[in-house]
């Protein structure tokens, strides 16, 4: 898609407000919306006038014209960067959350419309399957006022030659998420002509030359943001960027980038990726006093399945429009549920390999990669004793970046209904009793675990898990009968429980046969829906541990 050749006579089919800037809306080549010649920005009047003598209205209106700040978002997918940017309250563990607070401010100020806060946001993404959701979240943020375009399909090159073949190596029943114009490894990978498109092209025309909003915050100078994850295609994009010097921090204020190897990018070495990073790392042919532009080594793929509603028109845009409420598992594609903690030997065995695998969660996350990669746990523990290096546990986890939380002190119950007695016994004899809250476990799998947002995973044939490990001394009886009454110990929710079961003498007002009955409808699935199947059930009693 050559952009020079949109400055000719169009054929003009709609008049629609960008914000504070009319744009013409033109016949589309790959989606793509062009304007007027002769429109003219009324913020181009006032501020980027450079001859009196020129006529005003030979300047073309510009795309970003009237945007302080812009976010490119070069490899846009289903569009969940973007929904980082404008909801951040839906997407609470984005990695790239303190970046947009850093260069676009807070997430009160980008929720407001576009001609307030003067953020535009371009999008480009090159696989078809992708544009009609792009569309459809593109409607829905102008309906909130927010300046947003996709262009979809285009698959983003050093130039706009005509069409290239797009591999979307889709098939798996959890998204189209791999796809390439130069690599495919997929057996079941399906096809597309799209168009090219120069982002050297729209940077120079429409983003650096761009008239600014007079909504800009005293002090913050403007700024350029720029993600981009084409899957080995930016070792041809980028050296057209540092040579027309448009990668430079009066251009592009930051970038961040998904690396990839030569297999990805045909015709790369080692030497030449190399060179290509240097060369955007160190501003090379930014003409002095330029420097290079910012660049960060976040790689921010948290929550690729999204799963978080659209907006809807007369949300607030005070405040960052909440669809729901950030869940404590969004982002967790695999859940390890460690019921009854103690010391939390059992979640170090997560993370740890020798002596301390646990062997149970392996049958779910076999290799050690994905512990690194969407791997969260949780655990409910009711000894106050066990707090303090439970706690400090935690902490150590987290400077680690592994997203562990214990509850404590807890004890795990049927519903939350205030406290109970917890007797903690003593080594030396006798017990001490604590006053402990109760928690509803119920409670938490329906509001935090079931309806969470996942994150991507390493594998896309790997499916999420859930896996309960549960040793509450007896208290099994009365919560376990709650979660199959609200069908939480089905497949869908839970893919596999570990329990250790007490006997009934330890279970006050539990007999053989009700006990019997909790264990044969946690066994049955009882109360799952078809085609849900019951959760996997492992006895702890006789395993070796």
């Amino acid at each position: 898609m050559d952009l020079g050749k949109l400055r000719g006579p169009l054929h003009l089919t709609k008049l629609a407000f960008f914000g504070s800037v009319a744009v013409l809306t033109c016949v589309k080549i790959g989606q793509l919306g062009v304007p007027n010649r002769h429109l003219r920005s009324p913020a181009a009047a006032g501020r980027r006038a450079s001859s009196q003598e020129e006529p005003a209205q030979t300047r073309n209106a510009l795309l970003a014209d009237g945007c302080t700040d812009v976010y490119l978002d070069v490899g846009s997918n289903i569009g969940v960067q973007v929904r980082k940017l404008y909801e951040p309250g839906n997407y609470e563990y984005a990695k790239v959350l303190p970046l947009f607070d850093k260069w676009f401010g807070s997430p009160k100020r980008r929720a407001r419309p576009s001609d307030q806060s003067g953020l535009c946001v371009f999008g480009f993404e090159a696989n078809p399957v992708h544009a009609k959701r792009l569309r459809s979240l593109e409607a829905a943020y102008q309906k909130q006022g927010w300046r947003v375009h996709f262009f979809v399909p285009v698959a983003v090159s050093a130039k706009s030659e005509g069409n290239v073949t797009f591999h979307s190596n889709g098939g798996s029943e959890y998204g189209n998420w791999g796809g390439s114009v130069a690599h495919t490894s997929k057996a079941n990978s399906k096809d597309f002509t799209v168009p090219t498109f120069s982002l050297a092209d729209f940077i120079e025309t429409h983003i650096k030359p761009r008239a600014l909003g007079v909504h800009a915050d005293a002090g913050k100078p403007p700024a350029v943001v720029m993600k981009m994850d084409i899957e080995g295609s930016e070792y041809s994009v980028l050296p057209e960027l540092v040579r027309r010097h448009l990668m430079c921090a009066d251009v592009v204020s930051l970038a961040f980038f998904e690396w990839h190897g030569p297999k990805f990018a045909p015709g790369q070495t080692q030497a030449s990726i190399a060179d290509v990073q240097a060369s955007v790392r160190d501003g090379r042919g930014c003409p002095p006093p330029q420097l290079a532009p910012e660049v960060s080594a976040v790689d921010d793929e948290t929550y690729l399945q999204d799963g978080v509603p659209f907006p809807q028109q007369g949300v607030s845009q005070q405040e960052p429009p909440q669809a729901r409420s950030a869940l404590l598992a969004d982002g967790c594609t695999y859940v390890y549920l460690d019921v009854g903690s103690n010391i939390g030997a059992q979640a170090q065995r997560i993370f740890t390999t020798g002596n301390h695998r646990n062997p149970f969660f392996d049958y779910w996350v076999r290799e050690r990669s994905y512990r690194r990669t969407g791997l969260c746990v949780f655990g409910f523990e009711a000894n106050p004793v066990h707090a303090t290096r439970l706690q400090s546990l935690e902490a150590d986890y987290k400077k680690k970046g592994w997203r562990v939380h214990f509850f404590v002190p807890v004890a795990v119950s049927a519903k939350s209904e205030g406290n109970v007695t917890f007797h903690s016994k003593r080594k030396w004899g006798g017990s001490v009793a604590f006053s402990v809250p109760t928690f509803s476990l119920a409670d938490f799998i329906e509001t935090h675990i079931k309806p969470r947002a996942l994150v991507a995973r390493a594998k896309a044939q790997k499916p999420p898990a859930v896996v309960m490990n549960m040793d509450i001394e007896g208290s099994e009886y009365s919560v376990l009968p709650e979660l199959v009454r609200r069908r939480l110990l089905c497949a869908d929710v839970v893919n596999e429980a570990i329990i250790k079961w007490q006997i009934p003498a330890l279970a006050p007002g539990v007999t053989e046969a009700s006990a019997a009955d909790v264990k044969a409808s946690v066994r049955d699935g009882r109360g799952c829906p078809p085609p849900q199947l019951a959760s996997k059930i492992v006895d702890m009693n006789g395993m070796r541990r």
